[in-house]
């Protein structure tokens, strides 16, 4: 089974913004996201939801496997325009965890050949 690393930019959601609070002893840096302006957010019984949804992407030139997007309910994607589909905020991205032997691999394969002279380096 695959695992991914998954990074995701809050501060992409709509009216999203930081705000540090003081309180008596320390000074804290939050983020404060309106839950009536993200469709994909949503109030449950037991907490506040962020739904998402992961889209295969190929040829990332940063080895990324996936890009992140809110996943929105189908009725309110229907009601939107190209354009706003489009403006619809990317929030992050995924790739594959490496198991270590992978990592060693991968950056010894991209290793120069001994054979092979390297002063063609531009420093």
């Amino acid at each position: 089974m695959q695992n991914y690393s998954i990074k995701i930019d809050l501060q992409k959601l709509k009216n999203a913004f930081l705000r540090k609070f003081t309180g008596r002893t320390a000074t804290k840096t939050c983020i404060c996201i309106p839950i009536e302006d993200n469709p994909s957010l949503f109030l449950g019984e037991k907490g506040c939801y962020l739904s998402l949804v992961a889209n295969a992407q190929e040829n990332s030139q940063y080895g990324n496997s996936h890009f992140v997007r809110g996943d929105i309910p189908r009725e309110l994607y229907d009601q939107m325009t190209e354009e706003q589909r489009k403006s619809f905020a990317i929030l992050g991205n995924m790739k594959p965890i490496l198991p270590k032997q992978q990592q060693v691999n991968a950056t010894t394969s991209m290793d120069t050949p001994e054979d092979q002279p390297q002063d063609d380096l531009p420093f």
